[in-house]
C-alpha cells in the first residue's frame, strides 16, 4: 500500500535531525498516523548509490519491510509510512538535510 498523494497537497514541513547514517546505525521518526517509521545504511554499491533498510518499529520491536536505494530529493520511506523524510543530499554525506513530509 502507498500512502503518495499528489504533489501539490504534500506538506513539507521541518528539517529532521537522523544524525550521521553508518553501518549499523538506525533512525527513526514518528509518523502523523503515530506509526514508527525507521532505516539504517546498508551500503553503497560500486556504482556508488546508497543502499538502505526500511523498518516499522510501530510494534517496538524493528520489522524489515523492504531494502531499497535511496537518493536525494526522494521520500526515503518510499510511500510506505503516512510521513516521510526527503534528503537534500546523499545520505552518506556529512552536512545532508532531511525534511519531513506528510502525506
Amino acid at each position: 500500500m502507498s500512502n503518495f498523494v499528489d504533489i501539490t497537497t504534500t506538506k513539507i514541513t521541518k528539517e529532521i535531525g537522523f544524525g550521521q547514517a553508518a553501518t549499523g546505525a538506525r533512525s527513526y521518526m514518528t509518523c502523523k498516523d503515530g506509526e514508527i517509521a525507521g532505516w539504517g545504511y546498508d551500503h553503497t554499491d560500486d556504482d556508488g548509490n546508497d543502499v538502505i533498510n526500511i523498518y516499522n518499529r510501530s510494534t517496538g520491536k524493528d520489522v524489515l519491510i523492504a531494502t531499497v536505494y535511496v537518493m536525494a530529493g526522494c521520500d526515503i520511506f518510499r510511500g510506505l509510512f503516512s510521513s516521510g523524510a526527503v534528503p537534500n543530499a546523499k545520505v552518506t554525506d556529512s552536512s545532508v538535510i532531511y525534511y519531513r513530509v506528510d502525506y
